[in-house]
């Protein structure tokens, strides 16, 4: 479904993940892999078990994304976007 319309797909994906383009190869995905750990557990506890990290360090990764993202984090809509723009970027890649 995301692909029927590559224009609206390429757009989804350069809204959210643009930013990813002045980073590092590691450094974008270690972003990523935090958005979609976050996105799937839902809060600090989850995120961390899913990352196999400190929930304190969840909470710090957080901190970077939210300067990144603003208040995409917060709001439900942007979140979900960001998610299909996340799923778009890993299919794209495989």
């Amino acid at each position: 479904m995301l692909f029927q319309d590559p224009l609206l797909a390429g757009h989804l994906s350069a809204k959210w993940l643009g930013c990813l383009a002045d980073m590092t190869l590691q450094q974008g995905e270690w972003v990523e892999e935090m958005l979609l750990a976050r996105l799937a557990g839902g809060g600090t506890l989850p995120t961390a078990r899913l990352l196999r990290i400190h929930p304190q360090a969840v909470r710090n990764r957080l901190r970077i994304l939210e300067k990144i993202f603003d208040s995409g984090l917060r709001d439900l809509r942007a979140r979900f976007e960001l998610l299909l723009a996340l799923k778009i970027e890993i299919m794209t890649s495989e």
